[in-house]
């Protein structure tokens, strides 16, 4: 009974150790591997007294390992670290070396090696620990597999992690220490990770720094000589990568830095648009740009200025084959012909940037409404544009004296603005020529007067006169003067003129000739509380309305009668002579009185 009792207990504890060593498994414990169920339960508590440990004890365990400071390391990854090193201490030494195997680690005095048995498990533990880090390390863009010397990775890690710590004054200065300019606009994380770049590129070993070139299309060979040092060709080939992760860091932003193909000139162009973006005020802009020739403009603005000096610095420093494309594409000639027959290759690139300068003047003056590109000739234009920005200052009184020189009625109502745009015509009309002008006429269906054939002068003239009236009649007609209606500049200037007129007159003037005109009482005079402005602004409105009627054309007037709900038609009773156009314009007229009064 005593012999069953003990083997009962025996099975009992087996089956207990059983579900104890499935249990650790489960956790992670290799206990099968460790030999015995008692070293197994002692990496139990170590298993647990890791979980136990303080960010700080966790912290200070990893320094001690040899292990570099790291950012973005948590501690739940030290944790995990520091028990697999808890495992491999207690692995029995045969199991520690085919973890060593599998994982690629060199074992220290080779598979049956001797010596201090210790030793050897702690330097297979520290390499397999080296080993995991590697690989995390390559896992987070370091290059470890490429690097492949552990130390050297160990100081990029610990690099890196004193680059997260450096202010970005600091930054910035290493930044303009390798001959870049410093943009404000670049933020810590973008200089911290080139910083990072070039200190990986530093520990690459060669062959790997050449598969890095030509991963960029890089020319290996042509980079560096056959005769240099392996130094200088690392140097050499490290420029070579900086000058391509620049070069594509800038065309990212805009500067077109790969039409420019040479990095110190793209960094010459970064630090010319920094320079006009912080430092040049409108005031140093316009100097600029009436130094190059062009004529000053009140109204352009600080950023077109910014804009133009932007790409006259790109295209002076593109080479010579990109300005040729840049004037094809803009349908600039660039044959060397003529004027340019002559020209060396950088005089030859100039008269090429000074003709990309002028066309996108000419186009910006277009959407301007100046009508450059259709004037041709850029000296006209730049008159033409110098005579628009004087006129733009003169006083109203004067604006006023030249209108009524013109011989148009003066409009109590008409505002500067109106008269500087027109004066502004002026100008460029004559900027046109007189076949222009003609071009013009034709295409707004302009009828001038006839004039000699010889006499250029004054068939201009002419012309401009013609398109100045034609002018007039658009704005009168917006003014509601139904000018397009009545197609008669002289009667339409009538209407303008005598408009005024019953503007300027007093209440008691203008009620006088309202009432013997017999036109309808208005309600402003039937409502005392409207007021004697209500009343003369409806006597004007009526007054202009009758006018106009007494102007239209005999088709109009029946158009209006139509639209009114008035007869239109007239009959020819028989046994009377006809009427003419006059009668029948006179008949209509009366009409649309009687029903003005009415409807009023």
């Amino acid at each position: 009974a005593q012999r069953l009792s003990g083997a009962d207990d025996e099975i009992a504890q087996r089956m207990l150790e059983s579900a104890r060593l499935r249990q650790w498994e489960a956790k992670g414990i290799p206990a099968s591997r460790l030999g015995n169920f008692w070293d197994a339960e002692r990496l139990a508590v170590q298993y647990d007294h890791v979980d136990e440990m303080s960010p700080s004890e966790l912290q200070q365990w990893y320094a001690q390992a040899g292990m570099p400071e790291e950012t973005g390391l948590e501690d739940k990854d030290i944790c995990t670290l520091l028990k697999l090193v808890t495992v491999w201490q207690a692995l029995p030494l045969a199991e520690l070396r085919s973890e060593c195997e599998k994982s690629g680690v060199p074992i220290p005095g080779g598979r049956g090696g001797f010596g201090d048995i210790e030793k050897q498990r702690q330097r297979m533990t520290k390499q397999l620990l080296l080993q995991e880090r590697m690989i995390a390390w390559d896992a987070k863009g370091f290059q470890a597999n490429r690097i492949g010397d552990v130390y050297t990775v160990l100081r990029l890690v610990e690099t890196s992690a004193q680059i997260d710590k450096m202010a970005l004054d600091k930054l910035l200065a290493w930044y303009e220490g390798l001959g870049f300019p410093a943009e404000k606009d670049m933020g810590k994380d973008e200089l911290c990770s080139l910083m990072k770049l070039v200190h990986i590129w530093q520990a690459l070993p060669l062959h790997e720094l050449e598969k890095e070139c030509r991963s960029f299309s890089i020319d290996v060979e042509e980079a560096t000589s056959s005769n240099c040092s392996i130094e200088d060709r690392r140097d050499k080939l490290m420029d070579k990568l900086l000058e391509h992760n620049r070069i594509e860091f800038w065309e990212a932003r805009g500067y077109e830095a790969r039409r420019i193909g040479d990095m110190r000139i793209a960094a010459d162009l970064v630090a010319e648009h920094m320079h006009v973006e912080h430092q040049m005020s409108r005031e140093d802009l316009v100097k600029w740009y009436s130094g190059i020739g062009l004529p000053a403009e009140s109204e352009i603005a600080r950023e077109e200025l910014a804009q133009l000096f932007k790409l006259v610095a790109l295209w002076s420093r593109l080479p010579i084959d990109e300005v040729t494309k840049d004037c094809s594409a803009r349908g600039i000639s660039c044959a060397k012909d003529g004027d340019m027959a002559d020209l060396g290759q950088e005089e030859y690139k100039m008269a090429l940037l000074d003709k990309l300068l002028v066309h996108e003047r000419m186009r910006v003056w277009d959407t301007r409404g100046l009508r450059a590109t259709y004037i041709g000739d850029v000296d006209k234009v730049i008159a033409m544009v110098q005579s628009q920005e004087h006129i733009g200052t003169l006083p109203l009184e004067e604006l006023q004296s030249w209108y009524r020189g013109l011989g148009l009625p003066e409009e109590k109502d008409m505002e500067r603005k109106e008269l500087i745009a027109m004066a502004r015509q002026i100008p460029m009309w004559e900027a046109f020529g007189v076949e222009k002008l003609r071009e013009e006429c034709d295409r707004l269906q302009v009828k001038p007067d006839k004039v000699a054939a010889d006499d250029e002068d004054q068939q201009r003239d002419v012309l401009m006169k013609a398109l100045m009236f034609h002018g007039r009649m658009a704005a009168w007609d917006e003014k509601g003067f139904q000018a397009n209606r009545i197609g008669d500049f002289d009667k339409v200037v009538q209407i303008v003129d005598r408009y005024e007129e019953f503007r300027q007159m007093s209440h008691e003037e203008l009620s006088k000739q309202y009432n013997d005109a017999s036109l309808p009482q208005c309600r402003g005079a039937a409502d005392r509380d409207s007021g004697e402005d209500s009343e003369r602004e409806e006597m004007i409105k009526n007054i202009k309305t009758v006018m106009i009627w007494e102007m239209l054309p005999l088709a109009e007037l029946q158009k209006e009668c139509e639209v009114r709900g008035v007869p239109s038609q007239i009959r020819q009773i028989s046994g009377f002579r006809a009427q003419s156009e006059d009668d029948k314009r006179f008949e209509l007229i009366h009409r649309l009185k009687v029903d003005l009064r009415v409807t009023t």
